[in-house]
């Protein structure tokens, strides 16, 4: 689908969106209108609709679709289902009452006790409104879908048998979802059972070129003859991208405990699951990371301001460390340390420390102990680099060799780095290739169980970890 098309689909539901709200509220303020003459509601002084009530209407529907935009519930406007659009439109509404509501509790300008029926009828009447809306324009798009107006731009991975009877199931099915086969990719050798049917785009090396040249939507991978390295390596390059990877129900196998199935589809089809948390839960996720960093480093000032002094006052170099780090997608930053080494620290290239290190400073070694040479790292969080909690961030000349001896490794920058990980938990700092070997499985562990209540019980086992002094 070309990014016009999706940017049109967008605007047109952002549009719905905005009616229905708008719709609603009105109709929920002529309520109010009916109720002014009652006791209990006469504080809202709502007696008729003027242009002061008309902007407080079109203020609260973009308020709605704001946070809307900020849980990612228009991130797959071109594929949401009737069972997405019902969940969307819950949380929507469900995030959106609750803020309203306690804001009205901090002003503490009404009773809040006897407006909150009001309150739930403006919720329900808001989830109904944008439900609707969600709904007619998920009939609408499979409607144009069936009648080939629109469609995804498909890539077939494989070249070989599977390939073949997979393009018959999608080419002689009853019911079609959209996919416009562009071609396929290479992957046979000795034969080639697809070339007089599609075009050959090129081989499975050629596919970040592929994706870009022909705006790929879709990726279907139908082939035993990938091994298992290169279908993990491809599709870790692939995550960058908001693209939908589905594999045949057949080789399943091939994928079995890496990535989630999410739903069966069409002709045999499983489509893996990229968002590795619910999309309330990444919310959530976003939201708590920032407003627990503030909240951390003005908590934790003295103690920065003592460290820093303490590092002024013992060394000469400067207070903070500065060093590149590959953050989420393999984008590097510079993530931020207080220092615990001498200057120039590294004169012949990258070097892990070790507990007996003589680079490491009497206060750096103390820092290190209880981990709190980490702490400047609630800035990252607050730069949008860093997470409270996520896979630990390497340096690329660290990660060139992880990913050589372990190539699912680089499936960890699919999500922000943390702060504190499960692999800082169970194993803590590693001094060699192997010890980061080591760590990151629990790393990888971790990204195929992420929660919020996963977070939760490494954020606990962190402060337990501090508290002891088993930094290393």
């Amino acid at each position: 689908m070309k990014r016009l098309i999706y940017r049109k689909y967008l605007l047109v539901q952002v549009l719905a969106d905005f009616i229905a709200l708008t719709s609603a509220l009105l109709i929920f303020f002529d309520l109010l209108i009916t109720l002014a003459d009652n006791p209990l509601y006469r504080d809202l002084k709502i007696t008729y609709l003027n242009s002061n009530t008309l902007i407080y209407i079109i203020a609260l529907a973009l308020f709605h679709i704001t946070i809307a935009s900020f849980g990612s519930f228009y991130h797959h406007v071109t594929r949401e289902n009737s069972k997405g659009a019902l969940k969307n439109s819950f949380y929507t509404s469900f995030i959106f009452i609750s803020s309203l509501i306690a804001l009205l509790t901090w002003q503490n300008d009404y009773n809040i006790k006897t407006l909150l029926p009001l309150y739930y009828t403006l919720g329900l009447t808001l989830f109904v409104a944008t439900f609707s809306s969600k709904l007619i324009f998920v009939w609408w798009r499979y409607i144009r879908i069936s009648q080939g107006k629109i469609g995804y731009n498909t890539l077939i991975v494989g070249s070989g048998k599977e390939s073949q009877n997979l393009l018959r199931e999608i080419t002689t099915g009853r019911k079609t979802y959209g996919n416009i086969l562009l071609g396929y990719v290479k992957t046979e050798q000795r034969y080639d059972l697809l070339a007089n049917k599609l075009n050959c785009l090129g081989t499975i090396n050629d596919m970040d070129q592929i994706i870009n040249t022909y705006e790929i939507d879709e990726i279907i991978i139908a082939t035993r003859r990938v091994t298992h390295l290169d279908i993990e390596t491809k599709i870790g390059n692939l995550h960058k991208k908001n693209i939908v990877i589905k594999v045949d129900a057949n080789l399943r196998n091939i994928l079995a405990g890496v990535i989630k199935t999410n739903d069966i589809l069409g002709p045999g089809l499983l489509i893996l699951k990229s968002e590795l948390m619910s999309r309330w839960q990444k919310y959530v996720k976003v939201m708590s990371d920032y407003i627990l960093a503030l909240l951390a480093l003005i908590i934790i000032s003295p103690i920065l301001l003592i460290i820093a002094i303490a590092l002024k006052i013992t060394n000469s170099g400067s207070i903070l460390y500065k060093q590149e780090r590959l953050g989420r997608y393999g984008n590097p930053f510079y993530i931020l340390k207080f220092r615990t080494m001498v200057e120039n620290a590294e004169p012949n290239g990258p070097a892990l420390s070790s507990t007996t290190d003589p680079r490491v400073t009497p206060i750096g070694r103390y820092l290190r102990k209880w981990r709190l040479d980490e702490l400047p790292q609630f800035i990252n969080v607050l730069r949008g680099e860093m997470s409270l909690v996520g896979p630990r961030p390497e340096r690329a000349f660290f990660a060139e060799q992880l990913i050589k001896k372990m190539p699912h490794y680089q499936y960890l920058s699919m999500v922000k780095p943390g702060i504190t990980s499960w692999g800082m938990v169970k194993f803590g700092y590693a001094e060699s290739v192997e010890e980061m070997m080591m760590r990151a499985k629990y790393d990888i562990i971790y990204l195929e169980n992420m929660s919020l209540l996963v977070d939760f019980k490494i954020v606990l086992h962190t402060i337990r970890t501090l508290l002891l002094g088993r930094g290393r």
